[in-house]
């Protein structure tokens, strides 16, 4: 009903977005190689689960291997937590070699 976005930002301002990856590789692509935060959205708009698996040889070569982690509410239709408010979604986020900063 819901459809919330998993996004990713590295330093140098590529972004990632949740199930956007390469058959070929396994890893998360850059949409059309872009490196603009203002790249257009390949977001996944059917899937309530969205994976991003980044190469970590992305991180090998920057000094700065700060990351952002998002999840945009690209659309909600509805409640999506069980006596919640109108318009509201409960979401996880499991994140695999990060730190909180």
């Amino acid at each position: 009903m819901n459809d919330l976005d998993l996004i990713t930002t590295l330093p140098e301002g590529f972004t990632y977005y949740g199930n956007f990856i390469s058959v070929a590789t396994g890893y998360s692509q850059i949409p059309g190689g872009c490196g603009r935060p203002t790249c257009p959205s390949p977001a996944d708009t059917r899937n309530n689960v969205e994976v991003l698996h980044i190469d970590p040889a992305r991180f090998t070569n920057i000094s700065n291997r700060t990351f952002t982690v998002r999840v945009l509410a690209a659309n909600l239709n509805g409640v999506g937590i069980p006596g919640g408010a109108v318009n509201s979604q409960d979401f996880a986020l499991f994140v695999v070699n990060g730190t909180i900063q």
